[in-house]
């Protein structure tokens, strides 16, 4: 069986209404827009195709860029990054959110 690495990224609004989900086997790079000044640019890619975890909020780094999943909290209420957060579910069974 072939090995393939596999990166899942996914946006879900409070409300819970998808506005981006990708699975891909490759570098995934998606720009989303939200009102008239909200732009987040992401980048997801694993060890062969550049080893990175980029989430930009108006040209501003917020992820982690650590192995695993990068999530960035946005409130929209407040209209601002609230919490970035990595959870290594390469090498931690207990899978522990870390700041």
């Amino acid at each position: 069986m072939e090995n393939i690495e596999i990166h899942i990224f996914g946006i879900v609004e409070s409300n819970g209404k998808k506005h981006f989900e990708k699975v891909s086997p490759e570098r995934i790079n998606h720009k989303l827009y939200f009102g008239d000044n909200n732009i987040f640019e992401i980048i997801s890619a694993g060890w062969l195709y550049g080893n990175v975890s980029s989430i930009k909020y108006n040209g501003e780094e917020q992820s982690k860029n650590r192995i695993g999943l990068n999530i960035v909290i946005y409130d929209k209420e407040k209209r601002e990054i609230v919490d970035s957060v990595n959870v290594n579910t390469f090498k931690d069974s207990e899978l522990k959110i870390n700041r």
